[in-house]
């Protein structure tokens, strides 16, 4: 058995002169929740129905458990999708939407019961299994879409950005539960998201996907502390990655985040407080440094304010040579 659950090799999508993605290629493992993250338009939908065979890729080959599921029609792919407005059918309960794949197949009406009630217990939804599902929460429903994927025992689960129609509250349990589903399962979850705070706490891996490609793949920390060009480190982390020009060396970037710096007196490099940003414990400064064509976020406290001159010590960093990491280089100053 292929320790790869889904391969995509080379796998393209245009509509007429418009890329979509080209030649994406990556590789998902078995029980791996995987994260495919990017700015909204960059196509993470459209591959996810490239995947199930919705929209036909122009070209390349989608592999599932070592076997081309390219040209397989639909129904045959074993694969099960949640949608973001997760596709419930307003006029049946709880019960009926859970058991409609199921009933689809015309599978043994007994053999039903007892899957439905089995995944409803597991999901703890048990206690409105005949409610009307215009009459339960959002989380509710969340969890309701997903009893019906799990029923049907699929090879892999896809989701397209399932807590996004959550408020913050809700979807912050939501994802730790969807977590804690998947490691129960033990399957292969694909979703795509726009929400870093989602992509960190769910993937074992991230795909960043940008202009039709994926930039970086790797886990969140690999991605957030060492980016692989200057897109990667402004895109990914609350604030975006610094970058300053490296005097004498042209084209070279030193690329650091607002934690790997620190306030030194009388030594450093000068800048002047634009703005504050104060996040709970720790207030960050936004600062004006020569070298740098925007302010430079830097980890300050709550005594300094707007016009304030500090001088500060980057405590680590990356090099970029025309906008591409220096692979494996890690300094200390």
């Amino acid at each position: 058995m292929s320790e790869y659950k889904l391969e995509l090799v080379n796998v393209s999508k245009r509509y007429g002169k418009k890329v979509v993605f080209n030649n994406l290629s990556v590789q998902v493992k078995n029980a791996e929740f995987f994260v495919i993250l990017g700015p909204s338009g960059t196509g993470k939908s459209t591959l996810l129905k490239a995947i199930t065979g919705t929209i036909p890729p122009d070209s390349g080959r989608v592999i599932l458990d070592g076997n081309d599921i390219t040209d397989i029609p639909i129904n045959k792919r074993n694969i099960a999708m949640m949608f973001q407005n997760y596709a419930l059918y307003p006029n049946m309960t709880v019960y009926q939407n859970i058991s409609f794949p199921l009933r689809m197949h015309h599978r043994d009406p007994t053999d039903i019961d007892r899957r439905v009630r089995k995944v409803a217990r597991m999901l703890k939804i048990s206690d409105i299994i005949d409610s009307n599902v215009t009459q339960i929460s959002g989380g509710q429903k969340q969890r309701v879409a997903l009893a019906r994927a799990i029923v049907r025992n699929p090879a892999i689960f896809l989701l397209d950005e399932p807590l996004s129609n959550l408020d913050a509250r809700i979807r912050y349990t939501a994802r730790e539960e969807l977590k804690n589903i998947q490691r129960m399962l033990n399957r292969t979850f694909v979703q795509v998201t726009h929400d870093q705070s989602e992509a960190r706490v769910l993937a074992d891996r991230i795909a960043v996907l940008n202009e039709g490609k994926f930039e970086q793949v790797g886990t969140f920390d690999e991605i957030y502390n060492y980016p692989v060009n200057t897109w990667v480190g402004d895109f990914v982390g609350t604030f975006p990655m610094n970058f300053i020009d490296l005097p004498k060396s042209k084209g070279k970037q030193m690329g650091f985040r607002p934690e790997w710096t620190a306030i030194a007196k009388g030594k450093g490099i000068k800048a002047t407080v634009v703005s504050t940003e104060n996040i709970g414990d720790t207030v960050f400064l936004f600062c004006s440094v020569s070298g740098s064509a925007k302010p430079v976020v830097i980890k300050g406290s709550r005594f300094y304010k707007n016009g304030d001159r500090v001088n500060f010590v980057i405590k680590r960093y990356n090099t970029y040579d025309r906008g591409k990491l220096v692979r494996n280089e890690k300094r200390r100053v």
